[in-house]
């Protein structure tokens, strides 16, 4: 098998861990590709959210494609209460996207729905009635009413005091892998899209105020 390590590269951005299509032939690559693009193309948000989705299964119903989902055997590691501290492993089968590509995909689906739809969302989730594989459900409704200063905010730092009034003003969204070349410009909401980042999902630019 013989595969260039920058082609490798970009087939793990668009597929993920899954080793079939990552190491495919570069004859079937371009097939591989349709069946992924014709996955996000027919992709039914609601059937994302519903805490019974089903992936690559022939029933017609809660099925979602497997380009898009799949499923994460996590270990999960406990400390047995025996003097040798043996550990207990178990797999618990949860459902994650299969790329950065495809998630990134999913928040556009996710940016482009009215802000009424998004709060609807969100309320369903926090009544624990829909899912949110990444989080980006609430993320977008945050971003949104923070960026527009529609709605009125409290905050509290960690450790200090009590809850105190936090005034908002319009702001440009810019969301980038990388925010750091962003901080120097003024009234900015700059959205990391590097779920790593180390220091908060969200960052005011307040240059020069």
């Amino acid at each position: 098998l013989d595969i260039k390590i920058d082609d490798l590269r970009d087939r793990y951005y668009l597929y993920g861990g899954i080793i079939r299509h990552v190491l495919a032939p570069a004859v079937k690559q371009e097939q591989i590709k349709t069946q992924l693009n014709d996955g996000l193309g027919n992709l039914d948000l609601s059937i994302l959210q519903r805490k019974a989705a089903n992936v690559d299964r022939d029933a017609s119903g809660s099925n979602v494609s497997g380009f898009i989902l799949c499923y994460d055997g996590k270990r999960i590691a406990l400390e047995q209460k025996s003097k040798g501290g043996e550990l207990v492993y178990f797999k618990d089968r949860v459902l994650r996207y299969t790329s950065a590509f495809v998630e990134q995909k999913v928040e556009n689906i996710l940016d482009s729905k009215p802000l009424e739809e998004k709060m609807m969302i969100v309320l369903e989730r926090l009544n624990d009635r829909v899912v949110d594989l990444s989080g980006k459900n609430l993320e977008a409704v945050t971003t949104e009413f923070l960026s527009k200063a529609i709605v009125k905010w409290q905050m509290k730092r960690a450790g200090v005091g009590g809850w105190i009034d936090f005034t908002s003003k319009k702001r440009k969204v810019i969301k980038d892998y990388n925010i750091v070349g962003h901080l120097t410009k003024a009234d900015q909401l700059l959205v990391p899209t590097n779920t790593s980042f180390p220091v908060a999902d969200m960052v005011f630019s307040n240059w020069g105020d």
